[in-house]
């Protein structure tokens, strides 16, 4: 069963790289849900929400400055797709998209790396403050867990009528 473990337990478990992200990519493991040709969409296995899902450009860039629109454009609209997945799915009832992540590189659990969180909502009263951070612990799973709902979540954005396919 998922179940959420302290933000101090979360950092302990991480390894140092220079860029997180470009790492947690890199990673044989990796949840990987979709794959194209800017993006990787994949699980956090550290997540904020069960269902939290991390739309990652391929490219290493850290400013806006530095993306090339059409990658940009195609994380946006990844992002739409994830996010209707994560209402129609998990019965969200709300998902939080944000770019998050910071230059700083003395802050736990940050990359410069620019990506994109979609974090699905289930109590219709969460605010994104109290959402958007580690503070209050992360979710972790066993392994099957993790790939029930990679495969969920997979086959949820490959179907027919997925956003992916909805955009008109």
């Amino acid at each position: 069963m998922p179940r959420v473990i302290d933000r101090a337990q979360a950092i302990a478990g991480l390894s140092h790289h220079p860029c997180l992200v470009c790492a947690l990519v890199a990673d044989p493991s990796a949840l990987v849900v979709h794959e194209s040709q800017h993006c990787v969409v994949m699980l956090p296995r550290l997540a904020i929400r069960w269902g939290h899902v991390m739309i990652v450009l391929r490219v290493h860039v850290e400013r806006f400055t530095a993306v090339e629109p059409a990658a940009w454009s195609q994380a946006g609209e990844l992002s739409l797709a994830v996010a209707r997945v994560l209402e129609t799915e998990l019965m969200a009832v709300r998902v939080y998209v944000a770019s998050l992540g910071t230059a700083r590189r003395d802050l736990p659990m940050t990359s410069p790396h620019l990506h994109l969180h979609a974090i699905p909502i289930y109590d219709k009263d969460d605010k994104p403050a109290a959402v958007l951070t580690w503070e209050h612990g992360v979710t972790v799973a066993a392994e099957h867990e993790w790939q029930a709902l990679r495969e969920r979540l997979k086959a949820a954005l490959a179907a027919p009528r997925s956003l992916i396919e909805q955009e008109s």
